[in-house]
């Protein structure tokens, strides 16, 4: 189940307040909510993909009874929220340039929520990787907080490398298939932290998991 990460979670786009009248509607601009994800139409960023999480705050699913339509003009859009809060939002620059609106609703009896804007890589296919694929992916990622970061992009923290994440594997692993000899790595609560090393990058081995990954994302800490 993807979660935000703490550094890509570019911002904390709502807060629908458990006070608000019943089904109370919250407009927001479509451009400046999701401006950082935009930059997704930027050709160097082709390895990584949108997500948008509408969810009850510090949970891992969707804010209950909330809805979101997608206006633009005249044409009034449903979008639909997933159990774990994942929005199937288009992102697309002509959506911002025509000044298309997002219309929210949560009931009273609803619980805060909280609406957020992210970034994951796309998974590359199969169970049989390079390791060159998730070289790039890390650089795309470090790339793109950089740009979200705008002005503030000297202060952008450096990636250590990725979180590889399996859904409710526990014995899921990811081999190396090195030149000096296989280097076999395992998640931890279903977690798996691969550092990125430069002397691997460059010999570009094979990389093959036992099981499929649900979800690749930066990790930091």
């Amino acid at each position: 189940m993807p979660r935000c990460l703490p550094f890509l979670a570019l911002t904390c786009l709502l807060a629908l307040s458990a006070q608000s009248a019943a089904a109370k509607e919250h407009r927001l601009a479509y451009a400046e909510q999701l401006k950082p994800l935009l930059a997704l139409s930027d050709p160097q960023f082709h390895r990584l993909q949108s997500l948008v999480l509408l969810r009850q705050s510090n949970t891992d699913h969707a804010c209950p009874g909330a809805t979101i339509r997608l206006v633009d003009g005249g044409k009034v859009r449903p979008l639909v929220i997933a159990a774990d809060g994942r929005v199937a939002m288009p992102i697309e620059q002509g959506l911002a340039d025509r000044g298309a609106q997002l219309w929210l609703q949560k009931p009273d009896s609803a619980p805060p929520c909280q609406m957020f804007a992210n970034v994951t890589a796309k998974l590359p296919a199969g169970l049989e990787w390079r390791y060159r694929d998730l070289v790039e992916l890390r650089e795309q990622l470090q790339a793109f907080l950089k740009r979200s970061a705008g002005g503030l992009s000297l202060f952008a923290p450096d990636l250590r490398g990725l979180l590889v994440r399996f859904e409710g594997d526990t014995a899921a692993r990811l081999v190396i298939h090195a030149a000096a000899g296989d280097i076999t790595l395992r998640p931890t609560d279903s977690e798996l932290r691969l550092p990125i090393d430069e002397k691997l990058s460059r010999e570009n081995p094979a990389v093959s998991l036992s099981a499929p990954a649900s979800a690749i994302d930066a990790w930091l800490d």
